[in-house]
């Protein structure tokens, strides 16, 4: 038989994870979108860069397969592409320009920046590239 007390703590441990674990979840940054808020490099500081703020596929081509390459349709049905690179804790974010839903021959991509996966702080592009160095190809 369980006495009351047991019975009461039993409730009062489900009530408490069942409400860490939404909590927890709406508190992890890969659940909402911050790509509004970062801004995207007024010039591409070299011109390394300015081919890689052309498309992800030259990303990929010039650092090698990524470890994590997530897309997302965001609220505006424009395409969110995250590309993380997790050793060197680089994630490059590019956006379309143009919607989702409109049939085009090819997604056109702007890059909007770079960030550290594992702080979630913005990256300057020149300390992405450094980060990203030791992986050329």
């Amino acid at each position: 038989m369980i006495s009351a007390r047991g019975g009461r703590a039993r409730t009062y441990w489900i009530l408490a994870v069942a409400l860490v674990i939404p909590v927890g979840y709406a508190a992890d940054a890969w659940n909402r979108s911050r790509v509004a808020s970062m801004r995207a490099p007024a010039s591409p500081p070299s011109p390394h860069l300015a081919g890689l703020a052309r498309d992800p596929a030259t990303l990929v081509r010039a650092f090698g397969e990524p470890d994590y390459d997530q897309s997302a349709i965001e609220s505006d049905s424009s395409i969110t592409r995250r590309i993380t690179y997790a050793v060197e804790y680089v994630q490059v974010i590019y956006r379309t320009d143009g919607s989702a839903s409109a049939p085009t021959a090819g997604p056109t991509w702007k890059l909007i920046g770079f960030r550290d996966p594992a702080s979630h702080a913005l990256l300057d592009p020149a300390e992405a590239m450094q980060r990203l160095d030791a992986r050329k190809r």
